[in-house]
């Protein structure tokens, strides 16, 4: 399964960088920057603070906010010049690499000893 993983992911990132880099140099020469878009900006912040927004725009921003940043939950959003700093193998790696440490921790952390003798609860 690891093999075809990263087979998948070479594959995913020889595809399209050369696309990716003249989107991107388009959009420096536009906007004279090159970054991630946030969803709370310095302004939105600002109405947070200052109760401009109702209860829930703040909800709804906050939401998309969390949405956006999660690793796991990015696969689902996409910004415009992303595939210069990371594709959406770059993505999938970070996720298959969180799901493999999550299932290592747990075998690593679980007491054998105690799940055999039946113990676990009293102890």
């Amino acid at each position: 399964v690891t093999a075809i993983f990263a087979l998948t992911v070479v594959v995913a990132k020889s595809r399209g960088r050369s696309s990716a880099v003249s989107e991107a140099r388009q959009l420096y020469v536009q906007e004279g920057r090159l970054r991630r878009e946030n969803v709370l900006r310095n302004i939105e912040v600002e109405a947070f603070l200052r109760n401009w927004l109702p209860p829930r725009d703040v909800a709804t921003l906050l939401s998309l906010h969390f949405l956006t940043t999660n690793s796991f939950l990015a696969l689902a959003f996409r910004w415009s010049h992303e595939h210069v700093v990371f594709t959406q193998a770059d993505k999938a790696f970070m996720l298959y690499a969180a799901i493999l440490s999550t299932f290592l921790v747990q075998a690593f952390l679980s007491d054998l000893a105690a799940d055999s003798t039946g113990n676990g609860a009293e102890a």
